[in-house]
């Protein structure tokens, strides 16, 4: 008993979750089939983020085609946070971004202020909205979109050099690549692909050599729009508007992931630049399992990560050290626990909270067992494949 109390102690030293609140956010009402409702935040860790930790408000800019149900969604109001828009174009695609991003119960980040650019589909409609970006005081922005115009790679690069972090999606155009492909040219963006249920990269998402990142993205979608979620701001009057129902997942759905916990880690970390969280995240990744030599986002060690940078004074200097990201021992204290416990919920807990500070083949054969269990084959897929 002595020992176990110890080991409890030391959990918290090093703020671990809350065995008595394992989770950070909140799952819809409904469940599909063998999968639980956030599985895709459970796969990168974003349900175990501890936002006691973060620090100051961050500004977060989402630029997108439409924002329908982003005040249902987000219980907040379209009204104040839309500071542009160039298009008529209704769709709930970007208040299905923002929701995953961030400020909901499903959301990745908790402590940002949304800047929403309602900038429409076109190419000049984007560029336009890109030249309001800089007046918003952003310091990350979501575009979930592929960039295939040169004048706007142009306009990312410029507004990047002024310290914004732009997050893109790779696109769903594979294996067609338009002229010009962000996931190949050398754009000052994070550029985020799409992973299926297995860890298989999605046949649609791109995947070249400049895809820094993938996230979930796949069927079944990561997230489901329907009725009531269509309000809309409409001659700056926010109106309800004929519902459009919208199965939202792919590679735009995998890009607010990241753009998530960029917020996260600029909170915690302030004066981390493009170059510098680029690297953060793909040194606390997750390798995928059937492709080792790709990257799966991993909230979870990229915040812990930065703490440990935070009480570093030349930190600058150590984001290249292995023992910045390794936190083994931790996993081992998390393992023996899930050793010791017979509730399978708290065993998945401590099994995944393992597998993600120090992934492995043994913990994710053990992770899938227990998701099977419960119930959750889908789930499973993934850790069985590792």
């Amino acid at each position: 008993m002595r020992l176990f109390i110890h080991v409890i102690l030391f959990l918290c030293i090093y703020c671990t979750p809350s065995l008595s609140h394992p989770t950070s956010l909140k799952a819809p009402a409904t469940l599909q089939d063998g999968l639980s409702p956030l599985w895709a935040q459970e796969l990168v860790g974003a349900d175990l983020i501890d936002h006691s930790l973060l620090g100051e408000k961050v500004k977060v800019g989402i630029l997108d085609i439409s924002f329908a149900g982003y005040s249902q969604i987000l219980k907040g109001r379209l009204a104040k946070d839309l500071i542009y828009k160039s298009s008529p174009v209704y769709s709930p695609h970007g208040g299905a971004v923002a929701a995953l991003l961030g400020n909901s119960e499903i959301g990745v980040a908790k402590n940002i202020e949304f800047k929403l650019l309602h900038a429409g589909l076109l190419a000049e409609q984007l560029l336009a909205g890109l030249e309001q970006v800089e007046k918003t005081g952003v310091t990350v922005v979501n575009l979930s979109a592929k960039i295939s115009d040169m004048e706007i790679s142009k306009k990312i690069d410029s507004l990047a050099d002024r310290g914004i972090i732009f997050i893109t999606a790779a696109g769903n155009s594979a294996p067609r690549v338009p002229n010009l492909d962000s996931t190949k040219e050398k754009i000052h963006a994070i550029v985020v692909g799409s992973i299926e249920l297995d860890g298989a990269i999605s046949a649609y998402s791109q995947e070249g050599e400049n895809v820094a990142i993938y996230a979930p993205g796949a069927n079944p979608f990561v997230f489901s729009l329907a009725a009531p979620f269509s309000r809309e701001l409409v001659n700056g009057k926010e109106i309800d508007l004929p519902p459009i129902p919208m199965g939202f997942g792919m590679t735009s759905a995998a890009s607010p992931f990241v753009a998530g916990v960029v917020a996260n880690l600029k909170s915690l970390l302030p004066s981390l630049n493009h170059e510098q969280i680029k690297k953060i995240l793909i040194r606390s990744g997750t390798p995928l399992p059937l492709h080792k030599n790709k990257i799966l986002l991993n909230a979870l060690r990229a915040e812990k990560a930065v703490i440990r940078l935070q009480k570093i004074e030349n930190w600058q200097l150590e984001l290249e050290n292995p023992q910045i990201y390794n936190f083994s021992h931790l996993a081992d204290v998390y393992k023996s626990l899930a050793a010791n416990t017979n509730s399978n919920e708290n065993k998945l807990f401590l099994l995944r909270s393992a597998f993600l500070l120090d992934p492995s083949s043994e913990t994710a054969k053990k992770i899938g067992v227990v998701y099977q269990n419960l119930g959750l084959g889908k789930n499973a897929k993934f850790y069985e494949s590792y």
